[in-house]
């Protein structure tokens, strides 16, 4: 999973650092005018338009430049800009980091705008505290449903949270400011029980919720597929829990891009700027460009790029790291070496493959993590990034430095060797690894003196088992990258019916825990034409929510816009989850109301499809198809069709 091994030929991203300072600088002299007091809190951004592009915004302050400002925004609306200038006026404050605010002016709702009045927003003075279950993801926050008594709890700046992400269905005590039965802000969000709430509530679940989760993710076995019906009921699928991470992409083909910037090629800054709208969000967006991503899509989440176990680069993506030399210097037990694959200890540094520049890190050091975490968060906050694009966040190792077989085993201490590690797949590897992200989570979601703080953490992850180390790093992470994906690197032939169910099962409990899915189809040596989109496209919409992307491209298309017109098909709301053919092995079906997806799964020989009857098809390039059909050996398509429910 680096840029060497999995990302193939990542090389791209030196150079000096971009962005502009976010010192605070308002005019000297501004026009005092008066508060303006909510009856209630506003959500994170609020876009209320009116006549000739009138805009009035609320929400936190996030970043101060010379020309102007940076709102944290709720999901549907993205970071959002207000510029100002020398005429905008101010009730007699400066905007700062963490300032609530409302600005008026004129510009473009979920875009920018051009304040001329900024007013410091004063918080409801009434202390609340309320308990109770999640029953609903809303724009910045959540409603909070206690003894039948909803009430909308939007997070700010300074909420601190303790325990699991809020998700539908979670017990949660908030403690904050406001009203309960109206809004809240809240201050602390901490994970509860039901048996915290009394008398009991039971409540009913809002249209868009889903079945509520256990509050401990359990193990789960291998998932078998079961036998359905050739068709399932009329209707659509409700709605389950967003994401906080993307747009939803409920009854959509959403996409997001690896990397802007490699050996293979790059996207120019102008492309970026145009064409932001087609993606959820960049892997590994190389410095100079983060923001013009956001030009056309102030919700794209542009990701800083580095491998879990190692310093930033010293060359490349701002140059913050440091040299082998300065870490032997200053801190020499913090450096991982290698041993070699007999388990030998040697002196080499045990430097990741193509990461010649990063210097191994000891992970198992929960200082290491706090320095790795607090350095790029900052930086990349500093310049404009969204998120963390962490790669390497596996359960084994890809370290090496010593040769074939060799792996990152341990540090030196006064002189003597200090084992941490026996082989690459040690078991205290992927504990350390779920470690690494339970502080990273912790340090950006709770510690608001970093500027970093409230940055997304995205990983490169591949889709495993729901055992405890799984759900754990699934609890402390807001997307992941399933680099592996239905396709495995061009081999689809390696995909079996257990391995299909089995990524199928943890994509959706992804999802559902509010964690966005990146899917990746990277064919290998293929290139993409009709039957790969077809294949892509049909395996991302067995397990999509709505907080599911797409990524396919040959092996050679990291760095390039990797789009297609197809992904603006609207397949429309699904009708169900997905279901195997009650007679031919391998066959998965799922339907929508304007198309239906189907795929040959793993079977080793061609099988019959036995499509809904009274249907006429037509293929996501045009082409008519026949019913029933037969489908190669991990193959599949996506129908369209009329009333795909019916």
């Amino acid at each position: 999973m680096t840029c060497s091994a999995l990302f193939v030929g990542c090389g791209g991203g030196a150079g000096s650092s971009g962005g502009s300072s976010m010192t605070p600088v308002v005019p000297s002299n501004p026009v005092v005018i008066a508060t303006a007091t909510p009856s209630s809190v506003q959500p994170m951004a609020v876009v209320l338009a009116g006549p000739g592009n009138a805009l009035s915004v609320s929400g936190t302050i996030v970043g101060v430049s010379s020309t102007g400002f940076q709102l944290e925004a709720g999901k549907n609306i993205g970071y959002f800009n207000v510029a100002t200038t020398s005429s905008t006026t101010y009730n007699d404050f400066k905007p700062n980091y963490g300032d609530f605010v409302v600005a008026d002016g004129t510009g473009s709702p979920q875009t920018s705008m051009t304040a001329t009045t900024v007013r410091l927003m004063s918080l409801p003075s009434a202390p609340v505290t309320v308990t109770g279950q999640v029953s609903a993801m809303i724009a910045g926050g959540f409603t909070l449903t206690e003894n039948d008594t909803k009430s909308s709890i939007y997070w700010i700046y300074g909420t601190k949270f303790s325990g699991d992400k809020p998700y539908v269905g979670e017990y949660v005590s908030v403690g904050g400011l406001g009203s309960i039965g109206a809004s809240i802000a809240a201050l602390t969000v901490t994970q509860t029980t039901a048996s915290a709430v009394t008398p009991t509530p039971s409540p009913s679940p809002a249209p868009d919720a889903t079945p509520t989760p256990t509050n401990t993710p359990t193990v789960r076995p291998t998932v078998t597929p079961t036998v359905a019906p050739t068709a399932t009921p009329g209707g659509t699928q409700s709605h389950p829990a967003t994401t906080a991470f993307m747009p939803s992409s409920w009854g959509k083909i959403s996409a997001f891009q690896v990397f802007d910037d490699t050996a293979n090629g790059y996207i120019t800054t102008a492309a970026a700027s145009s064409n932001g709208w087609r993606y959820s969000s960049v892997w590994g967006s190389r410095n100079n460009i983060g923001t013009a991503w956001l030009n056309s899509n102030p919700a794209l989440e542009t990701g800083y790029y580095n491998a879990l176990e190692t310093d930033e680069s010293s060359t490349a993506w701002g140059a913050i790291g440091h040299t082998i030399t300065w870490w032997k210097a200053n801190h020499p037990t913090w450096v991982l070496y290698a041993c070699t694959s007999a388990g030998t200890p040697t002196t080499n540094p045990a430097y990741v493959p193509g990461l010649v520049t990063n210097v191994p890190l000891d992970v198992h050091n929960p200082a290491v993590v706090d320095y790795q975490i607090r350095l790029m968060a900052n930086y990349a906050h500093k310049i404009g990034y969204r998120s963390l694009a962490i790669d390497e966040a596996v359960f084994w190792q890809a370290d090496a430095g010593a040769g074939s077989g060799s792996y990152g085993c341990g540090i030196y201490q006064n002189g003597s060797f200090v084992r941490r590690y026996n082989g690459l797949d040690d078991p205290n590897w992927a504990n350390d690894v779920v470690a690494w992200v339970k502080i990273a989570h912790s340090i950006l979601t709770t510690d608001p003196t970093i500027a970093g703080y409230h940055i997304k953490l995205m990983v490169n992850h591949p889709a495993n088992q729901l055992n405890a180390n799984e759900t754990a790093l699934l609890a402390n992470v807001d997307a992941v990258l399933d680099e592996t994906g239905y396709i495995d690197y061009g081999r689809p032939s390696k995909q079996t019916v257990s391995g299909f169910n089995m990524r199928n099962a943890w994509a959706t409990y992804a999802q559902q825990h509010g964690v966005a899915v990146m899917m990746n189809a990277n064919w290998g040596a293929l290139s993409i034409g009709t039957p790969q989109i077809d294949y892509s496209v049909a395996t991302y919409l067995m397990a999509n929510l709505q907080g599911e992307s797409l990524f396919a491209s040959s092996a050679k298309g990291y760095g390039m816009e990797q789009w297609h017109a197809q992904y603006q098909t609207s397949v429309g709301a699904p009708c169900g989850a997905n279901y195997a053919d009650a007679t031919s092995t391998g066959i998965y079906y799922r339907r929508f109301a304007n198309a239906v997806a189907v795929v040959n799964a793993g079977s080793t020989s061609s099988q019959v499809a036995h499509l809904p009857s009274g249907h006429s098809y037509t293929d996501l390039f045009g082409r008519a198809v026949s019913n029933p059909m037969s489908i190669g050996p991990n193959n599949g398509y996506v129908l369209l069709t009329a009333n795909g429910c019916n």
